[in-house]
């Protein structure tokens, strides 16, 4: 999923600001994980239809932010 840790470390400065309420990053982060969360999705996943994996990458995309408030910045965000 991850390409790099360079990208890793974007993806958790993203989400550390969207913790500390920053919608611009939070809209940042979500739209640079679609494609991410999307592929993973197909790689892993490739039986289920079209229709399926959005609502994979929806889902995803969902406990993300449910969890957002509890991330711990010391562990890899990916």
């Amino acid at each position: 999923m991850v390409r790099n840790a360079r990208e890793e470390q974007h993806l958790a400065s993203l989400m550390r600001a969207a913790q500390s309420g920053d919608r611009g990053a939070y809209t940042i982060l979500l739209h640079a994980l679609v494609p991410l969360v999307r592929d993973t999705a197909r790689r892993r996943f490739g039986f289920l239809q079209q229709q399926d994996i959005d609502d994979l990458v929806q889902d995803v995309l969902l406990s993300i932010h449910v969890s957002r408030a509890t991330y711990d910045p010391t562990r890899p965000f990916l």
